[in-house]
């Protein structure tokens, strides 16, 4: 169903740096001879999906897009394609050399970069809305400061090797405001929270975010990548600031939209795993290609008049 005049839908969507999920273990044969490889029906390339994930969000038709894990010169790319602004954007980790380097041996050699082009957490908006000038907030979720006040801490639980590969991977929330014309103002945060092993790193960034939005007035809408189940305590503790995650779907996994001081009209789901498939010929195979290794989540809501 298409939003109405008074309805927004709201995306969020792990890029996976524009790569596909198909094929097995990446090696020598995608690096160097750039071959695709096959397996369970699925086909890999070593080339990023820029133009079939901007397709996949076309189809979703969201007023709003919470977006992690883009390669950063993809986010105005995207919002081109889309018709969109590509309101905010910030650049996450890791910081492995010049970024113009990265960016560009990321674009010509997707499989020899992997994740060390670095990431962008970014924030699509559609036409139907405004953004607030001087609105854009960044808030980094493990400044080096506190990883190493928490390791002095929590040695026991926080050992020595993620420790480092924590503060090695800064994570940055962008948060910004949107209206709708002659409505109050919605703030809107994308964040892409640590894959930590232990549970010291989930509480100090959930605590981080809490802190952050705690004297933010008004609707409030929070979506990305939490790297969290639906039933962790961390998640619970988005409660202390009147977010709510309204969705029936069992599948609901990590990738997750909180909201606040909205309507929801439609609750969140997982989209299915063919949404983000098409289908590849090349010279010495076919088959079908799925951009990323996450499902969007789509969320229909209704702001306050």
């Amino acid at each position: 169903m298409a939003p109405s005049d008074d309805t927004l839908r709201i995306a969020t969507w792990n890029l996976f740096h524009l790569q596909d999920e198909g094929g097995g273990p990446i090696g020598f044969g995608t690096v160097v001879r750039r071959r695709h490889r096959e397996r369970d029906g699925l086909v890999h390339l070593n080339r990023k999906h820029l133009d079939p994930a901007a397709d996949v969000l076309r189809r979703i038709g969201a007023d709003l897009v919470l977006l992690q894990e883009v390669p950063p010169r993809a986010v105005p790319r995207l919002g081109r394609r889309l018709g969109m602004h590509a309101a905010w954007a910030a650049r996450t980790g890791p910081f492995v050399g010049p970024a113009w380097l990265r960016d560009a041996v990321g674009d010509w050699n997707p499989d020899l970069v992997r994740t060390h082009e670095g990431n962008a957490n970014a924030v699509l908006v559609g036409p139907r809305l405004v953004r607030v000038p001087g609105s854009v907030r960044r808030l980094r979720l493990n400044p080096w400061r506190q990883v190493l006040g928490a390791w002095r801490a929590h040695g026991t639980d926080l050992r020595w090797r993620e420790m480092l590969r924590w503060l090695g991977e800064p994570r940055v929330a962008v948060a910004g405001q949107v209206r709708r014309p002659g409505g109050p103002p919605v703030t809107v945060v994308s964040l892409h929270l640590h894959n930590a092993r232990g549970e010291t790193e989930r509480a100090h960034e959930v605590g981080r975010l809490i802190e952050a939005l705690r004297n933010v007035p008004g609707p409030l809408i929070v979506g990305g990548d939490f790297n969290l189940m639906p039933s962790s305590p961390h998640m619970a503790r988005l409660a202390e600031l009147g977010l709510v995650d309204e969705h029936g779907d069992r599948r609901m996994n990590i990738d997750r939209v909180f909201t606040r001081g909205v309507e929801v009209v439609e609750p969140a789901r997982r989209l299915e795993p063919s949404v983000r498939e098409f289908a590849w010929t090349g010279r010495r195979g076919h088959g079908r290609v799925r951009v990323s290794d996450h499902d969007p989540v789509v969320v229909t809501v209704r702001l306050p008049a």
